[in-house]
């Protein structure tokens, strides 16, 4: 009988430790697993958002649920800062086309060759307190490109709120010129 008692009672703690142990482990995955889509760098406020596209690129857009419009398009992010009213921001584009290359067991692709003369440094700022209306086709610029595919696609750019491209010197005056505070410093994007 006490046999039978302490094998009870060793399976019963068994199970309980078991359970526990199911329990945190499930717990740490939810903790884990973010809340928005899995491509989501950085939310900056009134639906703005630094959009991990690949491994080296992260571009700007603007986001109502499952829609994304282009901020800054065929850009991508080095450095940014933000506030509650501002999103500031620096690029770089690539000015050489796309080249069809054959990759090796993985078939032609359409890639950009290194050409580290060909590459613009561009500046942003994004007043996030004007309205945007996504209804209204002035606030949308729609542009025909190749894509990295090779294929041909229109997409809309928001330009409502947006300023640029810049340079260095006229970034530095419109930011004078608005009243951008200086606490925004353009911080490095680090992309993990």
């Amino acid at each position: 009988m006490k046999r039978t008692v302490r094998r009870v009672i060793k399976t019963i703690t068994i199970a309980v430790i078991v359970v526990f142990a199911i329990l945190i482990i499930l717990l740490v995955i939810f903790i884990c697993i973010p809340k928005d889509d899995w491509y989501t760098q950085k939310k900056f406020g009134n639906n703005y958002e630094l959009l991990l596209v690949s491994r080296n690129n992260c571009e700007m857009v603007y986001r109502i649920k499952y829609k994304i419009y282009d901020v800054i398009p065929e850009e991508s992010i080095l450095e940014y800062d933000f506030d509650k009213r501002w999103i500031i921001a620096k690029s770089k584009k690539y000015n050489y086309p796309l080249e069809l290359t054959l990759f090796e067991n993985d078939g032609y692709h359409y890639v950009r060759p290194p050409h580290p003369d060909s590459v613009s440094i561009h500046y942003w700022i994004i007043d996030k307190n004007i309205p945007i209306n996504v209804n209204d086709p002035n606030a949308f610029e729609t542009k025909h490109e190749r894509a990295d595919d090779g294929n041909y696609y229109d997409y809309l750019i928001l330009k409502a709120g947006l300023t640029g491209p810049l340079d260095s010197i006229q970034f530095l005056e419109l930011r004078k010129k608005y009243n951008i505070p200086d606490k925004l410093i353009l911080k490095k994007l680090v992309i993990p």
